[in-house]
């Protein structure tokens, strides 16, 4: 029997992180139409999942593809990982580069631009509770870094909007040359 509470709580949990995922992804991609289907529904939320976790692989390759160019290291000790990572990322080639895949996010893929945003930076913080975790006596002021990480993100936020912008400007325009 406390197998089947436990289910039935995992259940719920999944209920509630797919209807979640699903209300902070879905905001713009069914304009004027119920989703009546529910392998539509399914198929669509599981694609936008997979973008959203596409996007952690590309924030980190970028940030890789840059320190190979940059010759950017972490220094020795505690903050290894973030240095490596805080460094290569505030150069202009990575701001760029993040700025453009922001744009193209916004413009073909049509998603929430603080979670994909989020997503591309999710590195950042994740590096920063690990090595708070390993290292005990470092990152003491860590919400302080999610304010920096948040600002890193910034460009990202914006180019996302401005994509989606394009987006919308485009299809008006093809809409008024179709009519």
């Amino acid at each position: 029997m406390a197998n089947h509470d436990v289910f039935i709580s995992w259940e719920c949990i999944r209920h509630f992180l797919v209807s979640f995922v699903y209300l902070s992804v879905s905001c713009n991609t069914f304009p004027n139409s119920p989703m009546t289907n529910a392998k539509a529904y399914s198929g669509h939320l599981k694609s936008t999942v997979l973008k959203y976790l596409l996007l952690i692989v590309v924030g980190v390759s970028i940030i890789v593809f840059c320190s190979f160019f940059q010759h950017i290291t972490g220094v020795d000790g505690e903050y290894h990982y973030s240095q490596f990572l805080q460094g290569n990322y505030l150069t202009i080639p990575a701001v760029s580069i993040f700025f453009i895949v922001g744009l193209g996010v916004g413009y073909f893929w049509r998603l929430n631009p603080w979670l994909a945003s989020f997503c591309l930076f999710f590195i950042f913080p994740l590096t920063s509770i690990i090595e708070a975790a390993v290292y005990k006596d470092s990152h003491n002021l860590i919400p302080f870094e999610f304010v920096f990480f948040f600002c890193f993100a910034m460009p990202c936020i914006i180019a996302v909007y401005i994509g989606r912008f394009i987006f919308k400007q485009v299809a008006k325009r093809k809409q008024q040359l179709g009519h």
